[in-house]
């Protein structure tokens, strides 16, 4: 995947609840990447690790946009990440887990 910039909430854009928007003027003032969309379905941890997973119904449907590159840094950063499916329970890169 090549490496092109992440890119977060417009810089206009503003969340109704008071205290996130407080916490992302922060984070845009820090200079900090941010986003609040695209997001993976499950954070999950096998006891070793946490790894994140998206719940697609079929192998055919694609990760989103923002999913892909997120997807990235956690891969960048030794992080599990993929695409699951009933079509495909056990992908190559899912441990074993549990529930927390």
């Amino acid at each position: 995947m090549s490496k092109r910039k992440l890119t977060g909430p417009k810089p206009k854009m503003h969340y109704r609840n008071k205290a996130e928007e407080a916490f992302r003027q922060l984070a845009v003032s820090k200079g900090w990447l941010i986003t609040k969309q695209g997001w993976f379905d499950f954070i999950c941890s096998d006891g070793e690790e946490i790894f994140f997973v998206e719940v697609k119904p079929h192998g055919g449907v694609r990760l989103k946009h923002m999913q892909q590159k997120l997807q990235a840094v956690f891969h960048n950063h030794g992080i599990r990440s993929g695409k699951w499916s009933p079509d495909n329970p056990n992908p190559p890169w899912l441990p074993g887990f549990r529930r927390f």
